[in-house]
C-alpha cells in the first residue's frame, strides 16, 4: 500500500469522508445521492492515489469488498 497523502497532516480520505458526512447533514433532503458521490470520491482517490489495505487497483477493490462480505456474513463487529 502507498502511503496516504495528507493535507494539513490529515490523510485526504479522512477529509473525503469529513465532506460527505458535511454534505449529508446539510442537503439531508437528498442524502442517497449525496452519500454515494461522497463513496464513488473516496473510491476513485484510493484507485488512483493509495490503494486499499488488501492491495492496489480493482483487485485491491475486491479483496476489500469480499473481506467485507465474509466479516457481514460472519456477524463480525469489527471487520479490521
Amino acid at each position: 500500500m502507498i502511503e496516504p497523502i495528507l493535507l494539513f497532516g490529515i490523510p485526504v480520505d479522512f477529509i473525503l469522508f469529513a465532506l460527505t458526512l458535511l454534505g449529508v447533514a446539510l442537503f439531508h433532503h437528498h442524502t442517497l445521492p449525496v452519500a454515494l458521490t461522497g463513496l464513488a470520491a473516496i473510491i476513485v482517490y484510493k484507485l488512483a492515489f493509495t490503494g486499499f489495505k488488501f492491495g492496489v487497483g480493482f483487485a485491491g477493490l475486491g479483496q476489500h469488498m469480499a473481506h467485507a462480505a465474509l466479516a457481514a456474513f460472519r456477524g463480525e463487529p469489527n471487520s479490521r
